[in-house]
């Protein structure tokens, strides 16, 4: 029924006294879980009831297997919350099925009746000390308890089917790719090659006729192409598009749980589509029921106490009579070591005892001896003799300014230890990475052992004194497993300047030696391995001034300042091995050697190989190659060898003085001289065999003789037979006159032989011959051709013909004309000798032109018809017809 109205809240009770606690009872099992009714009404708040006791919790039951999710109902009232059941065991995890389908979304059930809250149990009696009365009335709130020891934890329940994992979001849309960046501008377009050189200028000819104009001459060489321009850098790259946004998908509502099923779990239906969240109103929550009176304490009594064994008999001997009193005799008897001292009544202790009479006793003390525990401190010098073992931290406190602290005296050792400190198998870590170098304070550096001063002291902190010694060590180190720690460690501070003290040079490391044979200093690696840029001996130092080593040996007469051996190098160049490496930066001298200011005489250097010297330099600088062989210097790659690179203008001898023949390059292979060559001898002289070439290396002329003032340049003199200059198919260029002192110039043995100039300028030949005769086409020559068709051919002077007749061009117009408005004189000079026009073949034969006189400067003859088309007008004298063979004809 409905909850009654909630009753006024009573005073509360005296608490009573707490009684023990009862064996707990078994738990029960869970009843099987009613159906959930709908939620009623919430009741009026009722009185507290008295606290029961907690049920046990029970076994969870089997997952029931998901109903349909109803529509969501309206929230009923809540009800009083049950009793939770004891937490089962965690059970092992099954498998992970595979996901089943996703099944529609049932519609959510309506929420069960809340079932009646069960009546509470009545408070059982309290263990031994008495039941505990029946809960009264809720009072007054008493003082607060002490808060109990909290119960064991029970064991974790299973845990819950794992929900379905939600659908991921839509994935956002990629953004847009950023622009792209701007193209760089072109680099620069190089320079333009200069032109090549002009050439000489010919001497100038005598200033003959005006001529048509000459052929173009040929395309003077192309100049060099100027150097490539710098390629422009590149533009910079765009930069990248902004990032698209992501997508975001709103999640599905998530379905309204299904209410818990009771029966066996069957298997996992397919996940249905996430319905959608119901709108119904949550429904007021209810009051809270009355709690149920707390239920009976259990009763188990404690079992009882086993009874106590019976004593056994007293023994029934009887007592013996009293013996008669003695005469009272010395008190103790004292032993010393279990052998009688003496008896007597009167004891005196000495050296340290405290004794004392309080009145009642006598009490000896100990005081003045040392204890086997306790703190204690003992006066006075002490003698240990024997085998002493000090456990603990031993320290020694010394007053001494001149003395020894502490000393160990072990004369007679023959092969024993005067000191042995020994960690045994510890893996200690005092002392690593301690000290001010590594980070650590001021004084931090320790070690297993370690001798330690905070003074500005000028003595010797460690001294290791074996004077007398022959063959012994006196520091001896051994590590033999240390891989990556430090055998000796120092570590110097601040600025050292240590250089010298009144024996000598000195250093933070210091070894001083009188005469010796053997090594003063030896660092060995016994083993063969040892991995690339493995050091034997490291110095480093970020000096900028100053050696980082420094060798003085300046006694030294027949020894080495300095020796290396490396008998086991093998390869060659870079990758090879080498006895001496030397790495610098971008300036810098690698290897420097100075001698005396004057007086030194020999090598600076001396390389030798199978014990013959190979390469020297003395104190003059001269360059020594081998006793033997050939001496090559060579390049080790494609670029040049230069020799006096930066001598300035002074000048550079090979083969001077004793040098028999000198060769300079190789056969088959071109020899480059960068300036000028001179040759104080009179002969160059090529190839024993094949021919000998003076090239130019581009397309400049070569010049013979280009400084030898009047000088002659003979080419071919004495013993030389045929002389070519230039090739077939080329130019070849003279830039001065050509004198040739043969009488004759011979062509080639088949095709024209062409004498061209290479400029408009004239051709002359026989220009300085006086009145020599020049012929062109004498003797033996076939046809003789002078000029060639569509050109004027000028002749300068008069043109003698021997020949009996000038014959034109084979077809065209035979043209004589002269080159200005002056007569052309035919038979000028021929005497009275005829002078014949169109004779014998010729066709029409045509003096003057239309609309211009042409005058006949004496008597005109026709042996044959005169046609004067226009008319005929004589204005001066008469005209004599002799003699009429045919008739005059007039026309009108």
């Amino acid at each position: 029924g409905s909850n009654g109205a909630t009753g006024a809240t009573g005073s509360n009770g005296a608490t009573g006294a707490t009684g023990s606690n009862g064996a707990t009872g078994a738990t029960g099992s869970n009843g099987a879980t009613g159906a959930t009714g709908s939620n009623g009404a919430t009741g009026a708040q009722g009185p507290t009831g008295a606290q029961g006791p907690t049920g046990s919790v029970g076994p969870t039951g089997p997952q029931g297997p998901t109903g349909a999710n109803g529509a969501t109902g309206a929230n009923g009232a809540t009800g009083a919350t049950g009793s939770n059941g004891a937490t089962g065991a965690t059970g092992s995890n099954g498998a992970t099925g595979s996901n089943g389908a996703t099944g529609a979304t049932g519609a959510t059930g309506s929420n069960g009746a809340t079932g009646a809250q069960g009546p509470t149990g009545a408070q059982g009696p309290t263990g031994s000390v008495g039941p505990t009365g029946p809960q009264g009335p809720t009072g007054a709130n008493g003082a607060t308890g002490a808060t109990g020891s909290n119960g064991a934890t029970g064991a974790t329940g299973a845990n819950g089917v794992t929900g379905a994992t939600g659908s991921n979001g839509a994935t956002g849309a990629t953004g847009s790719n950023g622009a792209t960046g701007a193209t760089g501008s072109n680099g620069a377009t190089g320079a333009t090659g200069s032109n090549g050189a002009t050439g000489a200028q010919g001497p100038t000819g005598a200033q003959g006729p005006t001529g048509s104009v000459g052929p173009t001459g040929p395309q003077g060489p192309t100049g060099a192409n100027g150097a490539t321009g710098a390629t422009g850098s590149n533009g910079a790259t765009g930069s990248t598009g902004a990032t698209g946004a992501t997508g975001v998908g709103a999640t599905g509502a998530t379905g309204a749980t299904g209410a818990t099923g009771v029966g066996s779990a069957g298997a996992t239906g397919a996940t249905g589509a996430t319905g959608a969240t119901g709108a119904g109103t949550t429904g007021a929550t209810g009051a809270t029921g009355a709690t149920g009176a707390t239920g009976a304490t259990g009763v188990g009594s404690a079992g009882a106490t086993g009874a106590t064994g019976a004593t056994g008999a007293t023994g029934a001997g009887t007592t013996g009579a009293t013996g008669a009193t003695g005469a009272t005799g010395p008190t103790e008897t004292f032993l010393q070591n279990g052998t009688t001292v003496g008896t007597r009544s009167t004891v005196d202790f000495l050296n340290g005892f405290t004794v004392l009479d309080t009145g009642t006793k006598i009490t000896v003390d100990g005081a003045g001896f040392v204890h086997t525990t306790g703190t204690e401190t003992i006066a006075g010098d002490k003698t240990l003799s024997g085998n002493t073992t000090f456990t603990g931290t031993t320290t020694v406190n010394s007053a001494t300014s001149t003395g020894a602290a502490s000393s160990i005296n072990a004369t007679s050792i023959t092969s024993g230890q005067a000191l042995a400190v020994s960690t045994g198998a510890s893996t200690f870590s005092t002392g690593s990475g301690t000290g001010f170098f590594y980070g650590g304070a001021t004084d931090s550096y320790k070690g297993a052992n370690t001798f330690s001063s905070t003074g500005d002291f000028s003595g010797t902190l460690v001294a290791l004194t074996a004077d007398h010694t022959t063959a012994g060590t006196v520091l001896g180190i051994s590590a033999q497993a240390l891989t990556t720690g430090k055998a000796v460690d120092v570590q110097l501070g601040t600025l050292y300047s240590g250089t010298t003290d009144g024996q000598g040079s000195i250093g933070a490391v210091n070894i001083r030696a009188k005469s010796f044979t053997g090594n003063v200093f030896n660092v060995s690696a016994e083993g063969a391995a040892g991995a690339t840029g493995a050091n034997l001996a490291n110095f480093k130092s970020n000096q900028i001034n100053g050696n980082v080593v420094n060798i003085t040996g300046n006694s030294i007469t027949t020894g080495n300042g300095v020796n290396i051996s490396a008998t086991s190098l093998s390869g060659t160049g870079a990758a090879g091995g080498k006895a001496i490496a030397v790495a610098v930066g971008t300036a810098g001298t690698p290897i420097y050697v100075s001698t005396a200011g004057a007086g030194y005489t020999g090598n600076l250097i001396d390389l030798q190989a199978n014990g013959a010297s190979k390469f020297s330099v003395n104190e003059l600088g001269k360059i020594t190659g081998p006793t033997t062989g050939a001496f090559a210097i060579d390049n080790g790659n494609a670029s040049a060898i230069n020799i006096g690179n930066a001598s300035g203008a002074a000048p550079i001898n090979i083969g001077t003085a004793n040098a028999s023949t000198v060769t300079i390059g190789r056969a088959a292979t071109t020899t480059t001289i960068g300036g000028p060559l001179s040759i104080l001898g009179a002969t160059v002289t090529g190839p024993t065999s094949g021919t000998f070439s003076i090239d130019n290396g581009n397309a400049s002329a070569i010049n013979i003789g280009n400084a030898s003032g009047l000088a002659p340049i003979n080419i071919g003199t004495a013993n030389a037979s045929t002389v070519s200059i230039g090739r077939s198919a080329t130019t070849t260029t003279i830039g001065g006159p050509l004198s040739i002192l043969g009488a004759t110039v011979t062509g080639p043995t088949s095709g024209t032989f062409a004498i061209d100039n290479g400029n408009a300028s004239a051709i002359n030949i026989g220009n300085a011959s006086p009145l020599s005769p020049i012929n062109i086409g004498t003797a033996n020559a076939l046809a003789v051709s002078i000029g060639r068709s569509a050109t004027t051919t000028t002749i300068g002077g008069p043109l003698s013909i021997l020949g009996a007749t000038v014959t034109g061009p084979t077809s065209g117009t035979f043209a004589i004309d002269n080159g200005n408005a002056s007569a052309i004189n035919i038979g000028n000079a021929s005497g009275a000798a005829p002078i014949n026009i169109g004779t014998a073949n010729a066709g029409t034969v045509t003096i003057g032109r239309s609309t211009q006189n042409t005058q006949i400067a004496g008597t005109l003859g026709s042996t044959g018809l005169i046609t004067a088309s226009n008319g005929l007008t004589v204005s001066v004298g008469s005209v004599t017809v002799t003699p009429f063979g045919a008739g005059v004809v007039l026309s009108s």
